[in-house]
Formats: C-alpha cells, structure tokens, sequence
C-alpha cells in the first residue's frame, strides 16, 4: 500500500505515528504488532520449492566468478563478456551430439581459433533420445518429421531420399573414389 501512496520511503514506525503526520490508511487495515507478526510469520519464496533462477545482465555485470557464485546459488546467468574483463577462459569447449567444438586465443593478441572434432559415426544415440526434425530434402508441403539423420552432416532424411547419407555427402563421397 505504501508503494500506490507513493509513501515508501517511510520507515515501518512513521506509518503508524499516531502524532496525525502517518496516513490513516495503515492504522484503519491493522495494527503495527499484527503487521510485525505477519512480516515474521510469512514468506513468499521458498529456497527448497523454487525453481531455478535466471539473471540477464549488461556486459558491465557479466563476469566469470559472477557465473560460478550464482550457479552455486542455483541461479543461472545470461550476459555477454567484454573483452577486457578478466579472468577470462583461454579455452571454451562445445558439445553437440557427436561434435566437440574447442574455441581458444593463442598467445597473439586479438586471433582466436576454433577447432572442431567429430566422434565415430558408428556412436548412435538410443532412438528414444534422437531428436526430431523435418526431412532436408523432401519439399515443405510434405513437411515429413523424421529421426533419422545422414551420417556425414546431420541433416534429417526421410526413409524415403536415403538410408544413411543425404545426396550432397553421397556426391561427395563418389567423388572421392
């Protein structure tokens, strides 16, 4: 209520002053004890039934140790990095299914280099985990959902255009015979 009447910037005692300067509205809804009584008693944020927290922040607020203290706290972080903030990781990995992606800054200023790496083909996630997707090569009108995938790219195939490569891989792999 101190909010709506613009009155918070009152201390808890000046809002039941009975000297005539507090406004009335907080004596006539209750008293200044049941009010203390209340504000023990109740609490709207339980720490062991939340959920996760997510903060986005200004590239001014965004920082490494900031990440690590608040997903100890069970709150994740969004913000980008500047480049002059530190300590900065000199090496960030990716992962994505079967693909690892390394990012680094070697010793020269300003260069960063990316290294990608790929598992085994033969590695097959059980068909209940394999994401979902629409067939690359069949036209949008048929908009076919698939799991299967071609083993080169990762585009999504109906079993109809292939059973393991899509038509650009197959070209490339006859090419290379």
């Amino acid at each position: 209520m101190a909010g709506i009447k613009k009155m918070n910037h009152l201390n808890l005692k000046e809002m039941w002053d009975e000297d005539g300067t507090a406004p009335d509205i907080f004596r006539a809804a209750m008293s200044r004890n049941r009010f203390l009584l209340l504000m023990r008693a109740i609490r709207f944020d339980d720490i062991n039934s939340r959920s996760e927290r997510n903060i986005t922040v200004d590239n001014y607020f965004t920082s490494i140790p900031l990440a690590d203290e608040l997903l100890a706290a069970r709150t994740t972080i969004v913000g980008t990095l500047r480049k002059n903030k530190r300590p900065k990781p000199s090496s960030i990995f990716g992962f994505h299914k079967n693909k690892v992606l390394l990012s680094y800054v070697p010793n020269k200023k300003n260069k960063k280099n990316q290294v990608l790496k790929r598992f085994a083909p033969d590695l097959e996630l059980p068909e209940e985990e394999k994401p979902s997707g629409i067939c690359a090569v069949c036209p949008r009108r048929k908009n076919r959902k698939t799991k299967k995938s071609c083993i080169y790219c990762q585009k999504f195939l109906c079993t109809e255009h292939s059973r393991t490569l899509c038509d650009m891989c197959k070209a490339r792999v006859y090419d290379e015979d």
